[in-house]
């Protein structure tokens, strides 16, 4: 929970003396919330390997809250057009199994599934494997695949705020992609991104494994964030000022 003061402001056109003249404002708060219920189990079975299959699985439940509160109506922090209470669940479970199919081979093999309400399923996994040929020498490799959702924070966050350019006052902002700005420009949505990683290690007596090889491929589609002025010269009544008309400038 963050909450945004401004103290020891002066409007010059008052005065540092007039009455009335107010110098603190509540500019907002930014607030998350997580819920999260996990249960995992581990248990080891023996199957006839070279050692036990150690099984692994679990569940998770996760409820993200994101909310941005406006603050005094005399001050351009967060307006009230920009106040977002929103929530999002995500249910997830795994598997995970590992064992030592023969005396210098052991093999992990595990997998995930997750459901977001605003993102859709996806499935991952991983295989690892590791060759112990003799005492203190051993080749380690792993292949999976990873998943990432944009975090509420990227999917709601804005904000206004006022520079000098050239001594006039220009107000920037921060906007979602869904706001006003953005769908006038069609700006999608934000999407998921995908990796897959692969490596490859050897492993001797010193306490640091050697890593041979090791590559990944990470497929993002980039979040954009648009900032630019909405009033040149003479400044507007603060009630007045809106982030809702404002040049774009995209950053990834």
């Amino acid at each position: 929970y963050f909450q945004y003061n401004i103290t020891n402001s002066l409007n010059a056109s008052y005065g540092p003396s007039q009455e009335g003249n107010q110098t603190d404002f509540y500019a907002g708060a930014v607030q998350l919330q997580q819920t999260v219920v996990q249960l995992d189990v581990d248990r080891g079975l023996e199957v006839g390997l070279a050692s036990p299959l150690n099984v692994a699985a679990g569940a998770l439940f996760r409820a993200d809250t994101y909310q941005l509160k406006a603050g005094e109506e005399v001050f351009p922090g967060f307006r009230p057009e920009q106040e977002v209470d929103e929530t999002r669940t995500n249910v997830g479970t795994y598997v995970d199994l590992q064992a030592d199919l023969i005396d210098p081979l052991q093999v992990n093999i595990a997998g995930r599934f997750e459901n977001y309400s605003d993102f859709g399923s996806t499935v991952n996994g991983k295989v690892a494997l590791r060759f112990e040929p003799v005492s203190q020498l051993a080749f380690r490799g792993t292949a999976q695949t990873g998943y990432r959702a944009p975090n509420q924070a990227q999917k709601f966050f804005s904000k206004v705020s006022t520079t000098f350019i050239d001594n006039q006052p220009v107000q920037t902002g921060i906007f979602r992609i869904n706001s006003d700005v953005g769908n006038a420009l069609g700006i999608p949505d934000l999407e998921e991104e995908r990796s897959t990683t692969s490596t490859f290690r050897l492993t001797t007596g010193s306490r640091s494994p050697a890593i041979l090889g090791s590559r990944g491929r990470r497929e993002k589609k980039p979040s954009k964030t648009f900032s630019a002025p909405t009033t040149r010269g003479r400044r507007p009544p603060a009630s007045s000022r809106t982030p809702s008309t404002q040049r774009p400038r995209a950053s990834t």
